[in-house]
């Protein structure tokens, strides 16, 4: 029982610890993907180099690779605004009508390393801050 606890107790730790490591502040800027973890080529293909950029404002812009190539899934990202979700450490890309519904970023840092889990298209970027 005390063993069930102390590993309850450290989880909760970890948990609370790395989402406190993201804040709306540490998001706001440009954001460059070094590598796309993901088995799917088309997926991987389409957010490989891909920018994201977050506004002070507000504002949201993502820039993929190859956006003619990809213009429907472009067009999403075009006009849209991003929220952070502290609680659940999730940037929130869409606008009020759409209840922010686009896409849905996890972020976590693993080994140094900031990711962007890409909740919807079930991949995750390797990124960093410019």
């Amino acid at each position: 029982m005390k063993k069930a606890f102390t590993i309850i107790l450290l989880t909760l730790l970890i948990s609370t610890i790395s989402a406190q490591q993201f804040s709306q502040k540490k998001i706001e800027g440009t954001w460059n993907t070094t590598a796309v973890l993901s088995n799917d080529k088309e997926v991987s293909g389409i957010f490989k180099q891909a920018v994201f950029i977050f506004t002070p404002d507000g504002k949201a812009l993502i820039k993929l690779n190859e956006p003619l190539k990809h213009k429907d899934f472009s067009s999403m990202f075009k006009n849209v605004s991003w929220f952070f979700d502290k609680k659940k450490s999730i940037i929130k890309i869409g606008n009020k009508a759409d209840q922010y519904s686009i896409m849905g970023i996890k972020l976590q840092e693993i080994n140094n390393k900031t990711q962007f889990v890409l909740l919807e298209a079930n991949v995750t970027l390797v990124v960093e801050k410019q």
